[in-house]
């Protein structure tokens, strides 16, 4: 306001001073006094008016560029406090396609982008609590199996040795003992198998000592057994350096999962399950010719299983992919693809 307002003030005084100073010399030549003294005051008058309409109009037009000009920065600043309390449904409008327009819709931008982070966050916490509610429903689950195992299968073993020793303590003759420790050492033998079945499903031992790629082809090629179906497993450039531990424990349990999967709903009659090391991905396939199902679905339904949920939270806490590509009568394909560490990284460019 004042660089427009200034100027005119200035203009209207120096015209005042030059009319109160000069004209009024070169008048006198042509007028006389009386007429030179009426024409000068009109000609004060007028510079007056005219000067004080200027400003005004100055004024007038210096307040309506000001607003003009920053209204959008206002506009900003109103959807700035509103975004910092939380509210990330106002836009900032866009008045023109000048500089502050593009800052306009920069800013609309990253609201959007805030707005669509928040909400995979709060999907994110939903998933977390919904697991975290499933992951202890289904230890209880696991604990009740485990027991009515023990109670089942090994205290009925243990119970029928009880009853073979009591009776080995009244056998009066050789032929009698001998067929006793016969039975006693079968049904040890069936019951240390019991034990060693429940422990491997809790966690394979082997998996520590042999590696993920020797307990995956005795899994796998039971599970061909059990199943009926076609496995075909393919390891690739998996002879090096062992992965990290917590790795091929996270590995096992999504191979593990996905298989159980594929038996009990995918209706299949031929698996493959690739395992890929680069020099700095780990990939991971598992793909079935079964029914498929529709994906969508499947991930929006609240009451889904935990299977699922469970290979999704553990790959990415390890900071790794997990994908499902499925479509009804066409099969699924589970894709996991991990960062090796640094270290192993190396290893693999040596």
């Amino acid at each position: 306001m004042g660089i427009i307002v200034a100027p005119l003030l200035i203009l209207g005084f120096t015209i005042a001073w030059w009319v109160s100073s000069q004209l009024g010399g070169w008048l006198s030549y042509l007028l006389s006094e009386d007429r030179v003294a009426q024409a000068m005051a009109v000609g004060m008058r007028s510079v007056v008016i005219i000067t004080v309409f200027s400003a005004l109009a100055g004024l007038g037009i210096g307040s309506f560029l000001t607003w003009f000009l920053t209204r959008p920065i206002i506009d900003m600043t109103f959807v700035a406090r509103h975004v910092r309390d939380g509210d990330l449904s106002v836009r900032a409008p866009v008045w023109a396609n000048d500089e502050i327009g593009e800052l306009g819709r920069a800013f609309n931008d990253m609201i959007a982008s805030l707005d669509t982070s928040h909400r995979e966050l709060e999907r994110s916490n939903e998933l977390r609590t919904e697991l975290l509610h499933k992951v202890v429903s289904a230890q209880e689950d696991e604990r009740q199996r485990i027991s009515r195992e023990l109670h089942d299968e090994t205290g009925q073993a243990l119970t029928s040795l009880l009853v073979h020793l009591k009776i080995l303590d009244n056998c009066t003759t050789v032929e009698e003992v001998r067929d006793q420790v016969k039975g006693i050492r079968q049904l040890t033998l069936r019951t240390l198998h019991e034990v060693r079945r429940l422990a491997a499903d809790l966690r394979p031992a082997a998996l520590d000592d042999l590696g993920l790629i020797s307990v995956l082809e005795g899994y796998i090629d039971d599970y061909a057994n059990k199943s009926g179906l076609k496995v075909d497993f393919q390891p690739r450039n998996m002879e090096q350096e062992r992965l990290p531990r917590d790795m091929e424990i996270v590995l096992y349990r999504v191979i593990q999962e996905a298989l159980t999967n594929i038996l009990r709903h995918a209706n299949a009659a031929h698996v493959s399950v690739v395992i890929e090391r680069q020099t700095t991905r780990l990939h991971l396939s598992v793909i079935d010719d079964g029914c498929g199902f529709d994906m969508e679905r499947m991930l929006g339904m609240k009451n889904r299983g935990l299977g699922l949920l469970g290979m999704q939270e553990r790959i990415e806490l390890l900071g790794g992919t997990l994908m499902f590509d499925s479509r009804p009568g066409q099969g699924t394909r589970v894709s996991v693809e991990l960062s090796l560490p640094v270290v192993l990284r190396e290893g693999n460019s040596a």
